[in-house]
């Protein structure tokens, strides 16, 4: 009795030490938007509006379908981490995680960052001025063509690693459909079906991150 006592208490042991309480952090405005835009390579926003998605509570959800602890902080100073460019800053940028994780009791940290730094042929920097960081867009000029973007980066922190680790940067990515998806008059999506779409997908690029770069998320 006291032997399967013994190696319940050690199971327990060993399923506390191996749990890590990942925090979430974020500079960007998780919800997703829809954008009405004129012209393709200079846009003019006609219209836009929030979507029913957020980012953020898609992977507080999924990690607590996993079973893994996490909380959402908004103390988090951004500002300290603003030199990714500027090596000899590193160190200072990683003290300040660091001591966060230990205030925290934290044993990493996802860090989703709004992009502001681009190339000057970047087609990102055409978009940081958009009110959404995530979003679809469609065009005057494209009836059945929308593009999906996400203008920030996750970064992945371990405490003790003191390193950054861009695992998804601002990308988007166009999609074609059969049918015209917006309605010129009111400049807003005909139905709910290319939202659905790009959600699934978007879903499962935040998926495929989030298993690829936390080990402890696969089952």
């Amino acid at each position: 009795m006291r032997k399967i006592t013994f190696i319940f208490l050690l199971t327990l042991l060993i399923n506390y030490s191996n749990a890590q309480t990942v925090g979430i952090v974020y500079n960007i405005n998780p919800t997703m938007g829809y954008s009405f835009c004129k012209g393709l390579f200079k846009f003019e926003v006609l219209n836009q509006h929030d979507l029913n998605y957020n980012v953020v509570n898609y992977i507080e959800s999924y990690m607590n379908i996993k079973k893994i602890p996490n909380k959402i902080f908004d103390d988090f100073d951004f500002s300290a981490i603003e030199y990714f460019t500027e090596r000899i800053k590193l160190k200072k940028m990683a003290e300040y995680v660091e001591n966060f994780c230990e205030k925290n009791n934290l044993d990493r940290i996802i860090i989703l960052r709004k992009n502001n730094a681009y190339t000057s042929t970047d087609f990102m920097k055409t978009l940081h001025n958009f009110e959404h960081d995530l979003g679809i867009i469609t065009f005057n000029l494209e009836k059945k063509k929308t593009l999906l973007y996400y203008n920030y980066v996750i970064i992945n922190y371990t405490k003790g690693s003191r390193k950054f680790e861009a695992v998804l940067r601002s990308n988007y990515k166009s999609q074609k459909f059969e049918e015209p998806i917006f309605d010129s008059v009111k400049l807003n999506l005909v139905n709910n079906n290319v939202f659905n779409y790009h959600v699934i997908e978007y879903n499962s690029i935040i998926n495929r991150f989030l298993d690829e770069s936390i080990p402890f998320v696969l089952e």
